[in-house]
This record gives C-alpha cells, structure tokens and sequence, in this order.
C-alpha cells in the first residue's frame, strides 16, 4: 500500500509539470472506474481509482484571487484532471512523451492552501474558495464551497458554503449509506451530510481548539471496514463554566462521526493536551 501512496504522489509531480496551461476538454467524458473499483489516497491532490487517476494540475495562492476567478470552467492550473492507466497502473504516454487518455475534469480551482478532494463510489467531492460577494460587495476568497459531482465530471452540485473559516480544515468519510464531511471552521466543527445537497450543517462543537481526523485514505465499496477508532474525530476544546473544577488546562475529547455525543478522554487541572496524529488506533 506504501508504494501505491507513493507512486500516486510522483505522477502528481509530474502532471503539474506536463499539463499546465493546457485546455482539455472537460464536458461529457466518457469511461471511467466502476462503481465498485477500490479507492487510494482519498483527501489529497492525487486519488486512484480503479485503472483511472484523478489529480490536481496545480496550485494558486487564493489570497491573491480577484473578482471573476475560479468560474465554473475557466480555472485550468489548479483544476482536477483525470487520467487512464495502462494494465500495469502506469501512466500513458505518446512518441513525443505528452501524456494521452488525460482529460479535464473538475474545472475549478482545487489546488489551493486548504484544497483537496475525495471519491466514494460514483461521486468525486472537493473543496473550492468561493467566489460569492459579502454584504460589502467584497468577493470573500478565504470562504469555502463544497461540491459534488459525477465521476466524469458532469451534474456538479453545492453542498454546502462556509461562513466562517479560520485557517481551518476539512475530512470526509463513509460511514453506512452516508458520506459525512466534517468542517473545523477554526472556531467550529461543522458535520453535513455529502448526500444531501440542502446546504445545512449540524454544529457538533462550537468552542473547538485543536482537531485530529482519521487517517482513513483507502476506500472500497464491498468491503469499507473501520477500526472503532476510525469512526470519531479527536479534538481538544475550552473549559466549560460548569467544569470550574479545572483551573487551567484544555479538555481532550471525541465525538462519534453522525452523532452529537461528546465522551472526555482527558480532563485534570494540570496539563494542557496536544493532539497530533491518529495512527494504528492510538492518539
């Protein structure tokens, strides 16, 4: 698995350098996976699946975005492009060493600071600043849109648009028939429905500090076991009013993904937690 991880990487590498600047058509492809072919390296710029690879292009700074950017089918750099694989997993190329079987995909801008994107089963989700106005006309670039669309690109539809977000973060993951994607807006932590496209959030925690996600990047439709641990995100949050009996210090917890149910780890009037990573089901 290590070496699939890494291979998906380098080719990353290499297509920023091939394909920048190109315009690949990006309407009505054909192909694809099918919807049961295992998913690798899901939240990232470079997911496979099946015999298809599924890449950002680029990176752009979006402070640095102005207004009439990242349109609907104007962004090419930092858009999602998907590729066909040969029957050795390779990359497909011609006499003169241009990739071929490359198409746009997702022509938005998705390489950005707080990008990336997943796919579960027929739908490829990602995260890109918006381009809406505030009430001072101002286009708030440091906001997030989160959309889904078909694994060929086509029927893109809004999840859901932050209003708030402080150098943040973003997770999704399957767990059932749904696909939650979980928002720590900096001060938040947001849990939506990827299924639904109402535009609604539940608030699972408003005082958050620190997140740790899981470490959940391969996915497969049959067979999409999780660890116990694997289905709650870990976080450290404020001190309450009614838990006077800490003086100083944080409060470390977790909350099941799909519930509202807080369960506190760690809780004294010493120490300050940390967290930092979610690996081999221990913190």
């Amino acid at each position: 698995m290590k070496n699939k991880v890494l291979s998906v990487l380098l080719v990353f590498v290499l297509a920023v350098s091939v394909l920048t600047g190109c315009g690949t058509d990006y309407i009505s492809l054909s192909g694809g996976p099918a919807l049961n072919d295992a998913v690798t390296s899901n939240g990232g710029m470079a997911v496979r699946k099946g015999d298809y690879l599924y890449f950002v292009n680029g990176y752009i700074n979006h402070d640095l975005l102005n207004e009439g950017a990242n349109d609907y089918g104007d962004e090419e750099n930092s858009a999602i492009y998907r590729a066909e694989l040969d029957e050795a997993g390779e990359l497909m190329y011609d006499e003169e060493d241009n990739l071929i079987n490359v198409n746009r995909l997702v022509p938005k801008a998705v390489g950005f600071k707080f990008g990336g994107f997943y796919i579960f089963d027929n739908y490829i989700y990602y995260a890109t600043p918006t381009i809406l106005k505030d009430k001072s006309g101002d286009v708030r670039f440091d906001l997030l849109d989160f959309y889904r669309a078909d694994l060929n690109g086509n029927n893109p539809e809004k999840i859901y648009a932050t209003n708030s977000f402080e150098d943040g973060s973003f997770y999704m993951t399957k767990m059932g028939s749904t696909v939650h994607l979980i928002i720590d807006t900096g001060t938040k932590l947001l849990r939506v429905n990827a299924n639904s496209t109402s535009g609604s959030a539940t608030t699972m925690l408003k005082n958050v500090i620190e997140v740790v996600y899981p470490n959940v990047t391969d996915y497969n439709k049959e067979n999409n076991v999780m660890d116990e641990t694997e289905k709650y995100v870990y976080y450290t949050r404020a001190v309450e009013e009614d838990e006077m009996l800490v003086v100083k210090g944080n409060v470390l917890a977790r909350m099941k993904i799909g519930t509202t149910t807080e369960e506190v780890l760690e809780m004294d009037s010493y120490n300050t937690y940390n967290p930092t990573v979610l690996k081999d089901g221990n913190l």
